[in-house]
Formats: C-alpha cells, sequence, structure tokens
C-alpha cells in the first residue's frame, strides 16, 4: 500500500511483522528475514501485556543485526487503569535496562484516539516527530554505523580464522600427525556415541 505520509521519507517503507513467537512458524521466519533489512525498528507493546521473554528475544535478534535506532511504544495507554499502566512500564523500563537500552524512549500511545482522529490526545505526536527526525538527520549515519558494525564482525571473523591457521602453520609435522591420528580415532568412534 503506498500513501502519502506528510513530512515523512518518500522513500520510507514501514513494514508491518507479525510479533515475537508467533503461533505460526513462518511469521517467526518472516520477522527473522526483515531485520538484517531494517534501518530502524518501532517496537510496538500494549499497555496491559508488557514485554515478555519471546519478545525479549527479539529485542536481542534486533541488537544483534546491529539496528541502534528502537522506538519503543505502549499502545492502549487509554484502556489501561493507571496503575496497571505504572507497573506495565517499569516492566518494560526493566528489561529495556537489562538489554542494555536503558535511554531508550518509551512512547505512550492510543492507536484508537488517532483513528478518531484525535492525534494530539494519541501520543503519536512525539513518536512521529523523532521519527522524522531520524529521516531528516540520521539516516545515512545509521546505515554507516550499521555497514561499519557489520564489516567489523565479518572481520573479527576472518581474523579468527587466519589466527588459527598460523597457529597451525606453527605445528610440526609430528604434531599435525598426532591430531590426524586423534580425529580419525573420534571419527571412528562417532556412530557408537550418537546411539
Amino acid at each position: 500500500v503506498s500513501v502519502p505520509f506528510a513530512g515523512l521519507d518518500r522513500e520510507l517503507i514501514l513494514v508491518d511483522t507479525p510479533g515475537a513467537a508467533s503461533a505460526l512458524a513462518h511469521h517467526d521466519d518472516f520477522l527473522l528475514r526483515l531485520l538484517p533489512l531494517a534501518d530502524a525498528v518501532i517496537y510496538l507493546v500494549t499497555a496491559d501485556d508488557p514485554l515478555n521473554a519471546p519478545e525479549e528475544q527479539l529485542l536481542q535478534q534486533v541488537q544483534k543485526e546491529h539496528i541502534s535506532k528502537i522506538f519503543f511504544a505502549v499502545n492502549m495507554v487509554d484502556a489501561a487503569r493507571p496503575s496497571e499502566l505504572a507497573q506495565g512500564l517499569a516492566q518494560n523500563q526493566k528489561i529495556l535496562a537489562k538489554l542494555g537500552l536503558p535511554d531508550c524512549r518509551i512512547y505512550q500511545i492510543s492507536a484508537l484516539r488517532a483513528m478518531q482522529g484525535d492525534i494530539l490526545g494519541s501520543g503519536l505526536d512525539p513518536l512521529l516527530a523523532d521519527i522524522r527526525t531520524l529521516l531528516a538527520q540520521q539516516k545515512g549515519a545509521l546505515k554507516a554505523s550499521r555497514l561499519q558494525a557489520r564489516v567489523t564482525a565479518c572481520a573479527q571473523r576472518a581474523e579468527q580464522t587466519l589466527a588459527l591457521e598460523v597457529l597451525g602453520s606453527k605445528r610440526t609435522s609430528q604434531q599435525l600427525q598426532a591430531d590426524i591420528g586423534r580425529a580419525t580415532t573420534y571419527r571412528a568412534q562417532l556412530p557408537a556415541t550418537i546411539e
């Protein structure tokens, strides 16, 4: 669906993915395949259902993909009792801090109010303003940062491989023959171990 999105980048692509730990395996697969393509994530939970273990794991996956910009939004704040909302917000903040995201802003929104035309009362203005700022000022920096993180990760893997090869090249032929002998013995014993 293509629509005008006032004040936001024409190249902006929003993908509404299934949630964490979907009942359908292909939903989780789709979500995990999409993450490496994302520059930022809008992470949405409801006021009456704070972060749980599968969602915490998904946030860890987001971090593994070097996605540094997370917009964390709690929806249905207008439907929650104040004590319930406060408890849920505290739980979410605790988990975000545990994941190394203590400064992650939590946007409190009401999609229902926005759908009813009450944009000011919906709480969406701060979220949209921050997304606009990201697109206008930080999009290139985010892409460069993710590229740098990915290149660094690849370089570290290559460095580890080379270090192992250097270690192997310093071994004598007798040591290498002993290694081959141990590997051959282990390989012969493997079928019995599997059973």
